[in-house]
């Protein structure tokens, strides 16, 4: 009886060695899963370092090869005005030039002259460099000499001052019948001083119909400008 308790003992024994030896294998199966769900959710979305209560995701390495793309459509990229409008905006060059936006543009009824035209400017008394106009269609005044046609240095005169266009228009003939004529026409382009044409201060962004022998003066300046038409030139030196 004594030997029959002590096997019985040993049986217990061993049966609660193999109970708590799969308990504890239990255990560890558990605890192995739970890291490789965690490993496989950080594979997923991105393993989250924090750092001071900072949370910065790791960026995904770029392509070398998309990278490249990216950069030379941005350095092909090229929107800057080329031409007679690069000449209008100095800023789209190398130079760093503020851009210079101009205040006229010819109108479609312009046209170049079918007679020629001359301004003479006068500095007091003195007569200077006459103007030939009849090689455009239109002749810029102001101070800005990088978009003029006819430089208006005088301090109270506007960058873009104001402006002479040949517009073709419609007359009526002797006889009755329409025609059309080129005539020259002054415009003063909102002007801080305005333009003056014959004594008189003109309206601005109006334009004024020119004839041979007209003075025009801008700003403050006491520079005259007298436009003359060939045939009047001729005429005034057959009389003399």
């Amino acid at each position: 009886s004594r030997e029959r308790d002590e096997r019985l003992q040993r049986e217990d024994e061993y049966k609660q060695k193999r109970e708590l030896q799969r308990i504890s294998d239990s255990n560890k199966r558990d605890r192995g899963g739970s890291n490789k769900t965690s490993t496989n959710y950080d594979q997923q979305y991105g393993k989250k370092n924090n750092n001071n209560n900072n949370e910065e995701e790791e960026e995904e390495e770029e392509d070398p090869e998309e990278k490249r793309k990216r950069k030379y459509l941005k350095e092909k990229r090229d929107f800057k005005p080329s031409g007679a409008l690069a000449k209008e905006d100095p800023s789209s060059t190398a130079d760093g030039k503020e851009k210079i936006i101009m205040k006229f543009h010819e109108p479609n009824e312009s046209r170049l002259p079918t007679e020629k035209w001359v301004l003479y400017p006068f500095k007091e008394k003195e007569s200077l460099e006459p103007y030939f106009l009849h090689r455009k269609k239109s002749f810029l005044f102001g101070r800005n000499r990088e978009i003029v046609d006819i430089p208006t240095d005088h301090p109270s005169c506007s960058s873009q001052h104001a402006v002479i266009v040949y517009r073709q228009i419609k007359i009526e003939k002797d006889n009755g019948s329409i025609g059309k004529i080129v005539r020259p026409y002054l415009i003063d382009l909102e002007s801080t001083n305005g333009t003056i044409h014959n004594g008189k201060k003109i309206d601005t962004a109006k334009f004024y119909e020119l004839r041979s022998k007209d003075v025009i003066k801008f700003g403050q300046s006491t520079r005259e400008f007298v436009l003359l038409r060939e045939d009047s030139i001729e005429s005034d030196d057959s009389d003399s």
